[in-house]
């Protein structure tokens, strides 16, 4: 399959971006909740270095935490460049290849996301570049959790053999 058949630039973008409110299509449809008033995330933090965007958001009332990571993985023996931007609801890395006829381009984007559970490890680990000292408090505690349902699992493997 030939994706082009002369040298041409190629340009594609990965982006991350918070939900900003929309206004209501149909005001009587009983399926759409009620609008909130202002913002519903408030910014913690961001963060950008090579083709990884890190951004932390906050819920004003509950306080739950959640911190999205992308990370982008070119793969083409075209020759490319790439640029990384961010704001506190934005991130975008914007590659742009030289792309040659018979020179697949694959882009791999991985996402995760972490919630308040581990949001204060994370952080520190991201952000600062704690080290154990900082963050050993967190980390005994996923380690408990881990190793309860470990064994737990474990049981229940053990009571499926028999």
């Amino acid at each position: 399959m030939k994706l082009i058949n002369a040298q041409a630039f190629v340009v594609i973008s990965s982006e991350m971006a918070t939900d900003e409110p929309s206004a209501r299509t149909v005001v009587d449809d009983p399926r759409q909740t009620r609008v909130l008033s202002g913002r519903v995330l408030h910014p913690r933090a961001s963060y950008s270095k090579d083709r990884r965007i890190v951004l932390c958001h906050a819920t004003e009332k509950s306080h739950l935490t959640v911190t999205c990571v992308t990370e982008n993985a070119l793969e083409t023996s075209c020759p490319n460049t790439y640029k990384t931007v961010h704001t506190q609801d934005f991130g975008q890395v914007a590659f742009t290849i030289e792309g040659q006829p018979g020179c697949p381009i694959q882009l791999t984007k991985y996402m995760v996301y972490h919630t308040s559970r581990t949001v204060i490890l994370a952080q520190a680990v991201l952000f600062r570049g704690a080290g154990l000292d900082v963050v050993w408090p967190q980390l005994a505690a996923l380690l408990v959790i881990g190793a309860i349902l470990f064994f737990f699992s474990l049981q229940r493997f053990r009571e499926f053999l028999r």
